[in-house]
C-alpha cells in the first residue's frame, strides 16, 4: 500500500463512508460480510464485462450464417441487418404465437410486439383470458445479456417470412435460433473473435484488481471462480482484465472452467485438473485442490474442498437461473446479482424526478376518484334495491319523484365521474409512456413496468440477496461491511401509498 492511500485512510477515520450511486450495492436482504468464507464469482457479465453492441453484432452475423448453413434457411435473409438495442433483459418469446412479450410480476402481458411491430393492446388483451406457466415448451425466456441478439432475430425473421407470405413456424424459427447462437458459442466462433479483439469487445475495469484483492481481506477469506467457458478463453479474458504484471488465477484459491452450470448445482459431474498452461494433468479428479485449475467437476466437490465451517458462502453471477436460483436453492448459497443495465437505469432514474412526482400526485387522484365512483355506485345501488323490495306502489307520489330524481342525480355523478377517470388515466398513461421512453423506446424500464415489478425484477427481489452493476462495486466498501436491507412495511402500518417499485428499493 502506497503512503498516500495510506493518508487518505487516516483522514476519513470516523467518517462515515458515502456512495455514488452507480457504485452502490443494493441490499434486498442483509449481507454480514464478517460470516462471509468463500466468495464464489461467475466470469461472463460478472467479471468480464462486454461491450454489448459489438458481442451482439458479432452474434447477429454468426448465428444468421448457421441458420443458412446449418438449418437449411433462404440465403437471402443473410441480409437482415443487425438493430442495436432492439431487445431488453427479461422478456420472453412465446413459441405459439410469435409473439414477443414483456410481463409484469404477476405474469400479465403489459407490452408485447409481433414480428417488427408492436402489438394492438385488444391482441394484447388476448392474453388476459389464461394464467401464463412459463414452461419451456412454449415459452422461451431471454434471461441473460448474451440472450437479447435472439430477441431480434427471431423478430426479424417472422417479419421476413410473412411479409413475404411465406409459411411460418414460429416454434421452428425459436428453436432454431436458439440452436445456432449456441453452436456458434460450442464451435468457438465467439470466443475466436473475441480473443483476438479483446478491446473492441470487452469494457476494461482498471479497478477489478484491487477489488478481489481487497475481497480477499488479507487471506482470511478464500475466492473461487466457476464459469462455464472453458480454461483457455477463461484465461485469455482474465489476464487481459486483471492486465500482464499479476498471474490472475493468484487471486483464487480454486478456479473451476467449463462448469455446465446449472447442472453443476445439480449432477454428479467428473472433472479434471489442468496445468497453468491448460494441459490435462489429472483426467479424471475425485477432489479439488488448493490452488487447483479444473474442467468440470460439480458442487459437491466444492464444498468438500471448504471443509467444514460455519461461514458462509456468497456466490456473484449474471444469469438469474443458472448462477443465482439455483445456487441458492441447491446449497443455500448467498448471492449478489450482476446487473451491467443497472448504471443506465439509475442515471436515467435521477434524470425524472418531477415525472414520477406527477405519476405519484395522478395516482393519489385516481385513487380518491375511484373511491367517490365506488361510493355513489353504492348509494344508486341501494336505493335501487330499496324500490325493489318496497315496490313503487308503496312510495308516495311526493317522494316517489323525489327519489326517481336522486337516482337520476347519482346516475349523472356517476357518469362524470366515470368520465373524468377517464380522462385522468389517459395522463396517467401518457406520462407512464413519457418516462418508458426514456428507458427503451419499445420495452421501458428492466425493473419496472407501470405500477409493478417486472418478471425480471420480481425474479431479482425473489432470489438475489444483494444486486450490483459490476464487481468493482464493491471495492468501495469495507470488507467488514453489514449490508442492511431497508426495512419493508406491509401496507396497513403506512398511512400514505407506497411509492412505485424502482430499482434502488
Amino acid at each position: 500500500m502506497n503512503r498516500e492511500r495510506v493518508i487518505e485512510m487516516l483522514d476519513l477515520l470516523g467518517v462515515s463512508p458515502t456512495h455514488e450511486r452507480m457504485q452502490q450495492v443494493f441490499a434486498i436482504r442483509d449481507i454480514p460480510m464478517k460470516r462471509i468464507g468463500w466468495i464464489g464469482f461467475d466470469m461472463d457479465y460478472t467479471l468480464a464485462i462486454y461491450r454489448r453492441e459489438e458481442l451482439d453484432r458479432l452474434v447477429h452475423g454468426l448465428a444468421l450464417e448457421r441458420l443458412v448453413g446449418v438449418h437449411g434457411y433462404p440465403p437471402e435473409i443473410l441480409e437482415i441487418p443487425f438493430h442495436p438495442g432492439f431487445a431488453i433483459r427479461g422478456l420472453c418469446v412465446d413459441k405459439s404465437t410469435g409473439h414477443l412479450l414483456k410481463l409484469n410480476a404477476h405474469r400479465q402481458v403489459k407490452k408485447a410486439w409481433h414480428g417488427l411491430r408492436p402489438l394492438e393492446q385488444s391482441e394484447i388483451d388476448l392474453y388476459w383470458r389464461e394464467v401464463l406457466r412459463l414452461d419451456s415448451r412454449r415459452f422461451m425466456r431471454l434471461d441473460t445479456l448474451f440472450d437479447l441478439p435472439e430477441a431480434y432475430i427471431i423478430c426479424a425473421l417472422i417479419d421476413w417470412f410473412e411479409t413475404r407470405a411465406l409459411p411460418c413456424d414460429f416454434r421452428k424459427i425459436c428453436d432454431d435460433t436458439r440452436a445456432a447462437v449456441d453452436l456458434s458459442h460450442q464451435d468457438n466462433s465467439i470466443k475466436a473473435a473475441v480473443l483476438a479483439d479483446k478491446e473492441r469487445y470487452l469494457i476494461p475495469d482498471p479497478q477489478l484488481a484491487a477489488t478481489l484483492r481487497s475481497l480477499r481481506n488479507r487471506g482470511r477469506r478464500k475466492l473461487f471462480l466457476v464459469t462455464n467457458s472453458n480454461f483457455a478463453y477463461t484465461d485469455g479474458l482474465m489476464s487481459w482484465l486483471v492486465g500482464a504484471e499479476q498471474d490472475w488465477t493468484s487471486f483464487f484459491d480454486l478456479v473451476v472452467a467449463a462448469a455446465s452450470k446449472p447442472r453443476f448445482f445439480r449432477e454428479s459431474l467428473p472433472a479434471q485438473r489442468l496445468n497453468r498452461a491448460g494441459e490435462t494433468i489429472e483426467p479424471v479428479a475425485t477432489r479439488f485442490e488448493h490452488k487447483g485449475l479444473y474442467e468440470g467437476g460439480n458442487v459437491e466437490m466444492i464444498e468438500q474442498f471448504f471443509g467444514d465451517t460455519m461461514l458462509e458462502t456468497l456466490y456473484m453471477g449474471d444469469h438469474i437461473y443458472g448462477d443465482i436460483l439455483v445456487s441458492k436453492r441447491a446449497r443455500g448459497w448467498r448471492t449478489v446479482m450482476i446487473v451491467p443495465e443497472l448504471d443506465e437505469e439509475l442515471d436515467l432514474n435521477s434524470q425524472a424526478p418531477s415525472r414520477y412526482a406527477d405519476w405519484d400526485r395522478l395516482d393519489r387522484e385516481l385513487d380518491l376518484l375511484n373511491d367517490e365512483i365506488a361510493f355513489v355506485t353504492d348509494a344508486r345501488e341501494s336505493l335501487d334495491e330499496a324500490l325493489e323490495q318496497e315496490g313503487e306502489r308503496a312510495v308516495a307520489d311526493p317522494l316517489r319523484q323525489q327519489v326517481h330524481a336522486l337516482h337520476d342525480e347519482l346516475l349523472d355523478q356517476s357518469q362524470r365521474l366515470k368520465e373524468a377517470r377517464r380522462r385522468l388515466i389517459q395522463r396517467i398513461h401518457l406520462l407512464q409512456s413519457q418516462v418508458d421512453q426514456k428507458f427503451h423506446p419499445h420495452w421501458g424500464s428492466v425493473f419496472v413496468e407501470g405500477n409493478d415489478r417486472t418478471l425480471f425484477g420480481d425474479s431479482i427481489e425473489e432470489h438475489a440477496d444483494l444486486y450490483t452493476s459490476r464487481v468493482s462495486n464493491f471495492l468501495e466498501y469495507s470488507t467488514e461491511h453489514y449490508f442492511r436491507a431497508a426495512r419493508v412495511a406491509p401496507p396497513h402500518t403506512n398511512d400514505a401509498k407506497p411509492n412505485r417499485p424502482n430499482p434502488q428499493d
